[in-house]
């Protein structure tokens, strides 16, 4: 009975080791063919190679730099800088120390307060304090930041701070450019955008240029936030079984390349846009006619300033009032996109016409009717046109252009062209009144077609020739197609394109250049310029901008034209909008600099709505300051060899004329050491120090500024009254007179 248990045992045995026996071989079998499938049959292996190789090398993208925008003297409109994220690793090794942690964070935390100025110290402090504690496993090796991302020159500061120039910072390659307008707001729709707040300007039109072409850079991944640059990764291989023959046979082959075929490229920064931007002039200009609009209430106003000879705009600001709350801004380019009827300013191309075409006189008169209406008969109808003022009775062609009368022009055109209009519609065509003159800018710049009225533009009645003669009847022009036409007569003659950017350049390399551009060498005969000419040079002495321009006003002569147009864009005339322009060149004799203001407004009790009213004050603003800081009006100190010293020379303290006349050099005659207050007499160009004082009287103040003179005064307890500046001419009480403390003294004093 034992010996069969026995055996049982045994069996049971040896059946549950073969059991296990026979999974094993099995277990063994299935995992070595997964093994051969996953080795020779499935992509498995390589799908998580592939993945775990596109973790640790990726292909980045350089971006270009931006190129910027500058002035003419290379003072920049508007650049880019590269801003960077600092992140901390609190994970650090260096940092299990506590006691050295908080010595250093104790010297930073003042430094770094000072630097951002954005938090006290004491924030700085706790919160690298509370970061350190807190950290964890899981946070280890992850990057906090602490402050705000910082551009390259800030970083190079940071860096020599304590704690900052250790391993527990991680320097991120994650920039991003951000675009900066050094001179804020000023021009900036001629400056420009191009993002999502908008596109337009310069930055627009010239983007392809400005924005460059990006790089790519290889990186191969080391730890958090850490990366270093590498070559393309190459081409690996796989372990692949042959079965074109008879037996399989393993061999390695290359497998499919799973990076693009992209090698570094460093990225090729864009190209900067050199304008004909006079910043200075561009600040004055945009701070006089944002004072106009403010002051007058108007609506919206362009200022432009030109270079006679080349077409260079200096300054073109474009300003905006809000007429609920009286901000303004800058929110639309009206000197290139804003279409109005010139008004009176037009009336230089109608007299051209006259003169050079139509062969009218200078002399020849018509009735202005002392400013009351004039009926017109044009052939088909009876048109009735009067001047703003009395501009009196029967005039000429040069006083009507002076004193701006609609009434002359309106007869003359008609009278000349009533029976042919489109040979007078063809000659304004010759000054380039019925396209665009900004040929050298990109078609993005918007600038606005004019609407040019003639016979076959569908608007032409019997009315129009009359109009448009004085600038109205609705003939629109921006106020770049104005300004161009009266820079040509400034130019003698010689029209040339309005320039915004004189080249492209990138580095030292000019990329492209924009020359000057003549669109016509000749707009009229230098007769008819002349005449006009003087006509201009007269209206500013005597005409309708002798208040501004007149005699004696400046230290230069100018040229200018006025107009006033009533406008009826989206309203009625009788609304009472104006657009009241100016235009103005200088100095008459040898013209150098063009100016042209347009401001929109609407009639207001007490408020200016006239071109000279209005527009003048920016015109004679801007011109004055140009005037006065161009260097070639500059008068050159005498250099005749001749010592020149000071005669003059205020009394006062003899101790201090003394010291004084020595410094300037004057020729003083010698000191009385007795004498403490003295008055100055001049002898032969010799300089007299005589005593001043009056004993127990009243001494001479005569000759001494306020402050000796109030000094000396009061120290003798007199009250004293002052009057004028300068130097003391009079005294109520006469040198030596008897005088008691308390007593008044009126003391007059007027500069030599």
């Amino acid at each position: 009975m034992a010996e069969k248990r026995e055996r049982h045992i045994k069996t049971d045995i040896m059946r549950r080791v073969t059991t296990l026996y026979i999974f094993a071989i099995l277990l063994v079998i299935l995992i070595a063919a997964r093994i051969g499938y996953v080795l020779f049959f499935s992509k498995e292996i390589e799908i998580n190679s592939k993945r775990l190789e596109q973790q640790i090398y990726k292909p980045a993208t350089l971006h270009a730099h931006r190129g910027a925008i500058l002035a003419r003297n290379g003072e920049a409109l508007a650049s880019s800088i590269f801003r960077y994220s600092i992140e901390f690793d609190f994970g650090a090794p260096g940092f299990d120390d506590r006691e050295w942690f908080i010595s250093e964070v104790d010297t930073l935390a003042p430094l770094l307060a000072d630097f951002f100025g954005d938090r006290s110290a004491g924030y700085y402090k706790e919160r690298f304090i509370a970061e350190r504690d807190e950290r964890n496993p899981k946070r280890s090796h992850r990057g906090i930041t602490i402050f705000r991302n910082v551009d390259f020159n800030e970083w190079e500061i940071l860096k020599t701070y304590p704690l900052l120039n250790s391993s527990s910072i991680l320097y991120s390659r994650n920039q991003h450019e951000e675009r900066v307008y050094p001179l804020d707001s000023m021009a900036r729709r001629t400056v420009g955008l191009n993002d999502d707040r908008g596109h337009y300007g310069l930055e627009y039109a010239f983007d392809e240029d400005l924005r460059g072409v990006d790089g790519i850079e290889w990186r191969q991944h080391i730890t958090y936030g850490s990366w270093v640059r590498t070559e393309k990764p190459g081409t690996s291989k796989r372990l692949i079984i042959d079965t074109s023959g008879r037996f399989p046979i393993p061999r390695l082959a290359e497998r499919d390349n799973p990076w693009p075929d992209i090698d570094n490229q460093d990225p090729v920064d864009g190209a900067d846009v050199i304008t004909t931007i006079d910043a200075d002039i561009q600040a004055f200009a945009e701070r006089t006619l944002r004072k106009r609009l403010a002051d007058e209430e108007a609506i919206w106003g362009t200022t432009m300033v030109m270079d006679v000879k080349t077409g260079d705009l200096l300054a073109i600001s474009n300003l905006t009032r809000d007429v609920n709350t009286g901000v303004i801004r800058e929110d639309f380019n009206y000197a290139l996109g804003r279409r109005t009827e010139p008004g009176s300013t037009f009336k230089v191309a109608s007299m051209m016409a006259l003169l050079d075409d139509a062969g009218v006189p200078v002399t020849k008169t018509y009735n202005a009717n002392n400013g009351k209406a004039v009926r017109i008969n044009t052939g088909r109808t009876t048109v009735s046109v009067r001047d703003s003022g009395d501009d009196g009775g029967v005039i000429d062609m040069r006083t009507a252009l002076v004193n701006s009368s609609n009434t002359w022009f309106a007869q003359a055109v008609n009278d000349a062209y009533r029976d042919n209009p489109d040979r007078y519609t063809d000659f304004l065509r010759r000054l380039h009144l019925d396209r665009k003159v900004c040929v050298g800018l990109p078609e993005k710049m918007g600038e606005k077609e004019p609407d040019f009225q003639c016979r076959t533009s569908g608007h032409w009645d019997g009315t129009s020739l009359v109009k448009v003669a004085f600038g109205q009847g609705g003939m629109e022009l921006t106020p770049i197609q104005v300004i161009t036409l009266y820079n040509a007569i400034a130019n003698d003659g010689c029209m040339v394109a309005p320039r915004l950017v004189s080249e492209v350049r990138r580095g030292n390399e000019v990329i492209r250049s924009y020359p000057v551009q003549v669109l016509e060498d000749t707009i009229c005969s230098r007769s008819t310029l002349d005449i006009i000419r003087e006509a201009m040079e007269e209206t500013a002495l005597h005409g309708t901008g002798k208040y501004d321009f007149g005699e004696g006003k400046l230290p230069f002569r100018a040229a200018l034209k006025t107009g006033t147009a009533e406008n009826a864009q989206g309203h009625g005339y009788a609304d009472g909008y104006r657009v009241a322009s100016m235009a103005t060149y200088f100095p008459a004799d040898k013209p150098q600099y063009t100016i042209l203001t347009s401001i929109y407004t609407r009639k207001k009790p007490g408020k200016a709505y006239y071109g000279a009213s209005l527009s003048g004050p920016v015109n004679r603003d801007v011109a004055l300051f140009i005037y006065n800081h161009d260097d070639k009006w500059l008068k050159s100190l005498d250099t005749s060899g001749e010592t020149h010293r000071p005669t003059n020379i205020k009394g006062g303290n003899a101790e201090q004329i003394y010291n004084v006349s020595n410094y300037l050099d004057a020729n003083i005659a010698e000191r009385n050491a007795r004498t403490t207050w003295g008055r100055t007499t001049n002898d032969n160009g010799c300089i007299n120090i005589e005593s001043a004082e009056g004993g127990q009287g009243m001494p001479d103040v005569r000759g001494m500024g306020l402050k000796d003179a109030v000094y000396l005064l009061e120290s003798l307890g007199l009250k004293v009254l002052a009057e004028g500046k300068g130097m003391v001419c009079t005294q109520s009480v006469e040198p030596g007179a008897a005088v008691e403390r308390g007593e008044t003294v009126k003391i007059v004093l007027k500069t030599r």
